[in-house]
């Protein structure tokens, strides 16, 4: 019941206006509520990449004013240093200004002229001399950006670092003499991974693990109390350099902790569905992120103006932080130019908001447990994934998620690595990264399987715990195919029941699936005569005693973006939302954490207390919400609801409301306009 929400301000006040940003950045923070200001080392719009020591001593003195400054008003001052390694090539020759420093080559053998090898002597002297007189302003935290990694230096270079010093530290490690391009033929050899591969990535998982020591260690021996930071990039991105998060927050820590700002990648405004992103990026990095480490959120709008984001949207990101408990968001809104601070409405938003923001935040507590179908992840999935063409890094995604966009748009909730949930959703290669006896324990429980993940288990050998067996798989232009007939009444079905099979992966790819005779077929799929051409979703219940539901499409992606996912516009219908909830209902034997049933599209959330529950909903759409119902599975008696009404709750009369054993239904009848939250908190 603690918590607050927290406004983290980051700005870059320029040397040629010190005086004059000083005094605007004060009355703002006054007027404004920031709790912290995070002064940015230099602008992003004039970026000088890594600066000469003497400039920087240069920097850390303006940070001083600043620092003084934020004292007097009770502010808390942070630092974000923008370049550690360097973001990419921006037209400049670095090793000029640091001839000491050796820079990263990629995979493919390009040489970046900016972006330096970690493992450089002369960049690790220079980043100790960096930081120190950094830290020697004694700032709340050093903030590290997130340029602090390995992958997509672009337009420089893709996947770092390949360089000599690399390759001769990592032969003494493995005992043999390798170059850059046997590295690299092993590393994405098709098929079965070569054991290279493993090594290779967990020796440049250390190499940033190590990195992050010597900063830290550099910042404490001058400044013991400053918290070392980190500016993640997204979690897909850490997944493909092999860093598991948690490895390298630890390394960052110290005694006095730590903290990470998690990427949700949404820099402009778009399509309401944009929202889904940034539920998915923090919902898979907070499983990952140790005790005692401050977590905050990407308020971002590059490059900031009120034609990026508008102060509604920006609103609806820091709501639904708080909806998922976290309490700091960063706020990166102002340009680093030196234009003032008046973009129309994003103050107003900042000031009158917070209350709404809070009042959202007071009801999750900490210890609290996300709830929904659970999504299989793992930080090192790369040392297992099968590669086809063996030309790529992207070919090492493992492409886990392609279920999570179809879930939550049609009202369930997601959760990663939550073993406790009834049901998994599963696609691409993820089972590779598990045992069999771990898999079995998946597959004793409730899945949902796509084309994808059955042609891996039939990979390793599993085809018994789904009941089907992979035919032959169609590209559905190569074949004349028809619609997907919804059969089984139970599920959706019933006479000329028809949904799309035309487009509705993203890969256009379609599975002829064999069943076994203990399976049950709920739909089929037809040709353009509406003849049987073959199976369409399969229902299957094994020896494990679990419940396997299997879709023929692959819905693993297309896309090098792991947020644009397989399953297309095609895909959503009203009969096949009829025929999903039916099949998750089965896969849980009832037992669904939370569904929300609303017009259109939802994001839907469910979090557990020990004596509560707290679901919400945000309207994802340009519609107008006139109702939404909420069905939840619950252990106790509910003994009140109450409705989170902008900055209060308020009591949900009981006629809205009714309990049926361990099942609660639960409808709001309110006009929920687009990016508005209907939030719930449930009293046992």
């Amino acid at each position: 019941m603690g918590k607050k929400v927290r406004y983290i301000l980051r700005k870059f006040v320029p040397e040629w206006l010190a005086e004059k940003t000083i005094d605007e950045l004060m009355r703002f923070c006054k007027e404004n509520s920031i709790d912290e200001v995070m002064c940015f080392t230099e602008s992003a719009g004039v970026y000088r990449e890594l600066l000469p020591v003497e400039e920087v001593k240069k920097v850390a003195e303006v940070l001083k004013k600043v620092k003084k400054a934020l004292e007097r008003i009770n502010v808390k001052y942070s630092i974000n240093v923008l370049t550690t390694i360097g973001h990419g090539d921006f037209g400049g020759n670095i090793s000029l200004i640091h001839p000491e420093v050796e820079f990263m080559i990629d995979y493919r053998g390009k040489k970046s002229k900016s972006c330096a090898c970690p493992l450089s002597p002369g960049w690790q002297k220079l980043i100790k001399e960096t930081y120190s007189i950094y830290a020697s302003t004694k700032p709340e935290g050093i903030w590290i950006d997130d340029d602090f990694r390995y992958f997509y230096h672009s337009p420089s270079i893709e996947f770092g670092c390949y360089c000599e010093r690399h390759l001769e530290t990592f032969s003494k490690i493995i005992g043999e003499k390798i170059n850059r391009e046997k590295l690299v033929q092993l590393i994405l050899k098709p098929g079965k991974p070569h054991p290279l591969r493993e090594k290779w990535f967990k020796f440049l998982e250390d190499t940033m693990i190590e990195a992050g020591r010597i900063i830290r260690d550099t910042v404490h021996k001058v400044s013991p109390r400053t918290r070392v930071c980190w500016m993640s990039s997204t979690p897909y991105l850490h997944e493909i350099e092999g860093r598991d998060p948690e490895k390298q927050i630890e390394a960052l820590k110290g005694k006095v902790g730590s903290g990470i700002r998690m990427a949700t990648t949404q820099y402009y405004e778009g399509n309401p569905r944009f929202f889904l992103i940034e539920d998915e990026a923090l919902k898979k990095f907070l499983p990952f992120i140790p005790e005692n480490v401050l977590k905050a959120t990407e308020i971002e709008s590059m490059p900031h103006s009120i034609y990026v984001k508008s102060a509604r949207w920006l609103s609806a990101q820091i709501k639904w932080g708080c909806v998922l408990g976290i309490e700091n968001h960063t706020l990166n809104i102002y340009d680093p130019l030196g234009t003032p601070m008046e973009i129309p409405g994003v103050a107003e938003m900042l000031r009158k908001d917070k209350k709404e923001f809070n009042s959202l935040l007071k009801m999750v507590k900490e210890g609290k447990e996300f709830r929904g179908i659970n999504i299989l992840t793992h930080p090192h999935s790369i040392y297992y994934t099968h590669t086809k063409e063996g030309q790529r890094m992207e070919e090492l995604y493992p492409r886990e998620s392609g279920w999570t966009e179809v879930l939550r748009g049609f009202g369930f909730p997601i959760v990663y690595n939550n073993s406790r949930e009834k049901v998994s959703a599963i696609t691409g290669q993820i089972l590779r990264c598990f045992g069999r006896k771990e898999i079995e324990e998946i597959f004793s429980k409730g899945v949902l399987l796509d084309l994808s993940a059955v042609e891996t288990l039939g990979s390793l050998n599993l085809w018994e715990l789904a009941g089907v067996r992979v035919k032959g798989v169609y590209h559905h232009r190569e074949k004349q195919i028809g619609p997907e007939e919804l059969t089984d009444t139970e599920f959706g079905g019933g006479k000329y029941r028809f949904t799309w099979t035309y487009g509705v992966s993203t890969l256009w790819r379609v599975g002829d699936l064999e069943v076994v005779p203990e399976a049950r077929v709920i739909s089929r799929i037809l040709n353009p005569e509406l003849e049987f051409l073959f199976n369409g979703v399969v229902l299957f219940e094994n020896e494990l005693g679990g419940r396997i539901a299997v879709y023929p499409y692959d819905f693993s992606g297309a896309s090098s973006d792991l947020y644009e996912k397989g399953a297309s516009k095609f895909f959503y219908t009203e009969y096949r939302k009829l025929q999903f909830h039916s099949v998750i209902d089965w896969l849980s034997q009832g037992e669904i954490p939370l569904k929300v049933e609303a017009n259109g599209w939802i994001l839907p959330h469910r979090v557990d207390e020990e004596k509560s529950i707290t679901v919400a909903a945000m309207n994802i759409n340009y519609d107008f919400w006139k109702r939404a119902k909420f069905e939840c599975t619950v252990s106790k008696r509910v003994k009140r609801i109450m409705l989170c009404n902008k900055r209060e709750w308020k009591e949900l009369n009981r006629k809205n409301w009714f309990q049926k054993g361990d099942k609660l239904t639960v409808e709001v009848r309110k006009n929920i306009p687009p990016l508005e939250i209907i939030a719930l908190h449930i009293s046992y």
